[in-house]
Parts: C-alpha cells; sequence; structure tokens
C-alpha cells in the first residue's frame, strides 16, 4: 500500500494505493476542498455514461447509484480491452461525497469531501472494499 497527498489552492487531495498478489490494484482518491462544492451525482452519472458509450475498448459496462459509507454514489462496473493484447480487465468505478449534506431550505446537496475509488481487484474484493469503507471527515 502507497499513498501520495497534494495541496493546491483551495483543496488538499490524496491517493491511496492497494495491490493484491495476482497484480490486481485498487486505488482511493480523497479531495478535501476549502469551500462547500455541489454535491449531486448526476454530473458524474451522465460522464461516466458518455464515458462508456464512447470509449472504444469497453466491452461490457453499466453506471448505476448505490450507497457507500452511507451516501449515494455512482458506480461503473465496465469489462475493457487491454491495448495491445487480446485480454480484458474487470474494473469498478465509484464516486461519492463522504459528508454530503442536504441544504435546508434548498433542494441541493452539498459536501467538502469527494471520494474516488478505482479497482481492478476481483468483483468479491472490490465490492467488500465498497461496502466497509469509512472516511472520516
Amino acid at each position: 500500500m502507497t499513498s501520495n497527498f497534494t495541496t493546491q489552492e483551495g483543496s488538499q487531495s490524496g491517493i491511496i494505493e492497494i495491490g493484491s498478489n495476482d497484480g490486481s490494484q485498487a486505488a482511493i482518491g480523497i479531495t478535501a476542498y476549502d469551500r462547500w462544492q455541489y454535491a449531486g451525482l448526476s454530473a458524474d452519472m451522465n460522464y461516466m455514461n458518455l464515458s462508456l458509450q464512447s470509449d472504444e475498448n469497453v466491452i461490457e459496462g453499466s453506471v448505476s447509484e448505490g450507497m457507500v459509507d452511507g451516501q449515494p454514489d455512482v458506480v461503473v462496473a465496465q469489462t475493457r480491452k487491454q491495448p495491445g493484447t487480446e485480454s480484458t480487465t474487470n474494473s469498478t468505478i465509484a464516486i461519492y461525497w463522504a459528508d454530503r449534506k442536504q441544504i435546508e431550505g434548498y433542494d441541493m446537496p452539498a459536501a467538502k469531501t469527494k471520494v474516488e475509488i478505482i479497482s481492478t481487484l476481483p468483483e468479491n474484493m472490490t465490492q467488500s472494499m465498497l461496502d466497509t469503507l469509512h472516511v472520516a471527515v
């Protein structure tokens, strides 16, 4: 497991990378913003759908909504051709806001901490990670 953290004006971010003996990996990226951000998932959902449809290396894929760490998330499951080989890789991408709150008086969610997960771990390990992940904010 390795980690890398950076600071930019208005935010701090870090990535934790996890590797397994079979070569599969997972990365958890966390971005902590100084100010509240719009935390709706519709833009992420639309972007992921468009990416799946336009990427010629995607053999099969789906975008769905779920829950991670008690918060709504967008999950992308895909099977991709590996460029230059005949092999394929299954991967999962999940995006959610760890401290998402509904703004009182408005129908709008806001948050300061965005979590993005990318995994090529076996499906059962990825699901276990998503079911037990907790980001303390």
